[in-house]
């Protein structure tokens, strides 16, 4: 085959890989899809108006631009459904930008995989809860900020970019923040040559690790914080009573109203919670993407990236397990350490150039592999899912709406 065809049918398979793709993400949109709850409307509507309260950091911001409207049913669909849009369309992009634009092999496997697995079904299934906002800032960083060169600066934007996570839920403390936290730490490293501790490279991975924590210190604290701040009850009737006066539409907001003012530190733990196990498939899903990511790395003799890589995804895995202690939510934290694990190698191959990828028949035979594997597991469902009724199809979205009188 001579280099013309070659390149004709590299390119095929690239638009064919990038179809493929863009079609399984829209299809598990869709699967997975399903209107906010109320429990998750009523969330999304507690404001500064009267003073300081966790997690109102969204609907505050969005009054300031909308006023009263932000207490409109639809304007809230529009808010939450477009959120996820954001994020379908970030990973839709992604996958144009490994196959079509810079033909990377890994990178584009990576956006494959996430595809076939009920992952990309979830972000449509969860929307409306808070670490949403924080996985579009993730998004955002990884399109616009991978070239940042200054290291001070980019832990700046990082440490801010938590802080406004911290604000808009503290269970963006283990779902986005340690992302956040893992690229600081990689970028940092990165952007300095391999660590020489003879020749005073451990006095410069010291004073980076200083930078950090210093320019983290105002997450730390909120962190400490957060769950023993109790907002005064008198500030919280006074938003409960503004809501009212204009909607009465939403059923759970003294439910809401008393998480704050009463003893968030209380938590009930059991068995059941703290000792489940965890699915095989999010086992194979989560190992298949560091072990390749980390394969690829070493073949390409990266080796301090590579155990970089490792720790921080073993780091972001036991921030994702902590959920089951503090949201009693086992199905929740599975996706979110499988999303982190998915941000953490899609920021690795965003920063390598597909050129400087060195591919062997080893490495192309594990690539192989995997995407059999992962398309054997790709139609598992969660137990989230079992029973449960969606709008699986378009045809929805109007009776869904009408079924309220705005």
């Amino acid at each position: 085959m001579n280099k013309k065809n070659l390149t004709y049918c590299k390119r095929f398979i690239f638009n064919v890989l990038f179809l493929i793709t863009v079609i399984r993400l829209i299809w598990n949109f869709l699967y997975g899809f399903r209107w906010p709850s109320e429990y998750v409307l009523s969330n999304n509507i507690f404001t500064y108006e009267y003073g300081f309260i966790p997690r109102s950091l969204i609907a505050s911001f969005l009054k300031l631009l909308f006023g009263n409207l932000i207490y409109d049913r639809k304007f809230l669909y529009v808010l939450i459904v477009g959120t996820g849009i954001l994020l379908l369309s970030f990973f839709c992009y992604l996958s144009y930008f490994f196959t079509i634009k810079t033909q990377n092999i890994v990178g584009s496997l990576l956006v494959f995989w996430y595809s076939l697995s009920i992952y990309s079904a979830y972000i449509a299934h969860e929307m409306g809860y808070f670490e949403q906002y924080g996985y579009v800032f993730l998004c955002g960083l990884i399109l616009f900020c991978a070239k940042i060169k200054s290291v001070l600066k980019f832990s700046i934007l990082c440490s801010g970019l938590m802080f406004i996570s911290l604000l808009i839920s503290e269970t963006n403390a283990f779902l986005v923040c340690p992302v956040l936290l893992s690229i600081t730490l990689l970028n940092t490293f990165e952007n300095m040559p391999v660590v020489d501790f003879e020749g005073g490279g451990g006095k410069r991975v010291f004073r980076c690790l200083i930078q950090t924590i210093c320019v983290n210190i105002p997450n730390i604290l909120y962190c400490i914080c957060v769950n023993y701040i109790r907002v005064p009850q008198e500030i919280i009737g006074k938003q409960l009573s503004l809501i009212r006066e204009n909607s009465d539409k939403f059923q759970r907001l003294d439910e809401i109203g008393a998480y704050f003012y009463g003893d968030r530190t209380a938590r009930e733990y059991t068995d059941q919670i703290l000792f489940r196990d965890e699915n095989w498939q999010l086992m194979a899903y989560m190992f298949l993407i560091i072990f390749t990511v980390t394969l690829v790395l070493i073949f390409n003799r990266n080796y301090q990236k590579a155990f970089l890589f490792i720790a921080a995804s073993g780091f972001v895995i036991a921030c994702g397990y902590t959920l089951n202690f503090i949201a009693w939510d086992a199905e929740r934290y599975k996706f979110g350490q499988a999303m982190m694990v998915t941000f953490l190698g899609i920021w690795t191959f965003k920063k390598i150039e597909s050129a400087k990828i060195i591919l062997n028949k080893d490495l192309l035979y594990t690539l192989v592999i995997g995407t059999l594997i992962m398309a054997a597991i790709m139609d598992y469902k969660l137990g989230l899912f079992d029973g449960a009724e969606y709008n699986n199809s378009i045809m929805r979205l109007k009776d869904t709406l009408s079924a309220y009188n705005f």
